[in-house]
């Protein structure tokens, strides 16, 4: 079993930047789609280190057929989609946060690995804290792992909510 170490590079969104280290890549103005691309980048920049790549299921979807280059290369990247069945951002970001454009289409996102040709992956689909943990226990250094953890549909970090009380800003007229 493994554990997040410090010195492992963590890659994500700009809505996860609150769990970012200090001794992690640090991103800033990413755009959907991006993080995944960038997270491989970094990968071939530093094999030696392993990457964690914490990305939201919206965004992952855009770039998603990039988990392939990690396999072809041998590398052995953490990769965390969170699955809120949406587009959690936009949700925020909305008058209406309900409105059905801001809904994806289920995906078997712990199936993709191997779709993709990344064989012998740690693939897991978590719902609960139990079996995030238990996955966590799984993971082993020498393979890569991609780990689908489903939240709540309005699941976000303190930094998200923040930009959710802006709204009344947002759309005044």
């Amino acid at each position: 079993a493994t554990s997040l170490m410090p010195h492992m590079p963590l890659m994500g969104m700009h809505a996860f930047v609150a769990w970012v280290r200090p001794s992690t890549i640090r991103l800033c103005g990413a755009r959907f789609g991006w993080a995944t691309p960038a997270a491989f980048g970094a990968a071939v920049a530093a094999p030696e280190r392993r990457l964690v790549l914490v990305t939201g299921e919206g965004s992952h979807r855009l770039t998603a057929q990039e988990i392939s280059q990690f396999g072809r290369r041998g590398l052995k990247p953490i990769v965390f989609v969170l699955n809120n069945s949406g587009y959690l951002i936009e949700r925020l970001l909305c008058k209406n946060p309900d409105s059905a454009y801001n809904d994806l289409a289920s995906w078997h996102y712990s199936e993709l690995p191997r779709a993709l040709g990344c064989d012998g992956w740690f693939n897991a689909r978590v719902v609960t804290c139990g079996e995030f943990d238990q996955a966590l226990k799984t993971v082993e250094v020498n393979t890569g792992a991609y780990i689908e953890v489903v939240t709540d549909k309005y699941a976000a970090s303190p930094l998200s909510m923040k930009l959710r009380e802006s709204i009344p800003t947002l759309y005044q007229s």
